[in-house]
């Protein structure tokens, strides 16, 4: 199950996604409002990719800054549409550190395995977390047709 996830991880870092949407965000502009619409554009504010295998989406990828903190988030989803692991980073630049956090699920949706690590933004050598580092929740999408741009991938991908 990891081994998955993993190797989908090491070869979607080497190949272009198959989609890319984004959406404004007028926090990431210190501006009052909410996130706009996620649209077919890789050039706005909040941004995501799709990796697609055999017409599925089998990886999705966001990127979400803010002023003091950016998170990554990775989603690995099974054949049938559920997530298999959630890989998150949440990197809060005042503080200088990341916090790396991993849930495997079984095909339920059940939590298996939670791991979480602080690290070092500099060094990526595992730290103590600092008392003022933000905690940020992770967004979960626990099924393809959950992400919130679901309606714009192509129908064969958005099945389950």
């Amino acid at each position: 199950m990891e081994k998955y996830c993993s190797d989908l991880f090491a070869s979607d870092k080497t190949r272009a996604p198959d989609l890319s949407f984004g959406r404004e965000d007028p926090a990431d502009h210190l501006q009052e409002g909410s996130p706009g619409p996620w649209q077919r554009s890789a050039s706005l504010d909040d941004v995501a990719w799709i990796w697609e295998q055999q017409g599925k989406v089998v990886h999705a990828g966001l990127y979400i800054p803010s002023e003091d903190w950016e998170t990554v988030v990775n989603y690995y989803f099974r054949s049938d549409g559920s997530v298999e692991e959630i890989r998150s980073d949440v990197q809060n630049e005042t503080y200088g550190q990341i916090d790396e956090r991993e849930w495997v699920f079984d095909p339920t949706g059940r939590v298996i395995k939670f791991d979480e690590q602080f690290l070092d933004e500099y060094s990526g050598k595992t730290t103590k977390l600092n008392p003022d580092f933000a905690d940020i929740d992770t967004p979960f999408y626990l099924r393809i047709s959950d992400l919130p741009f679901a309606s714009l991938l192509p129908k064969q991908s958005a099945r389950p």
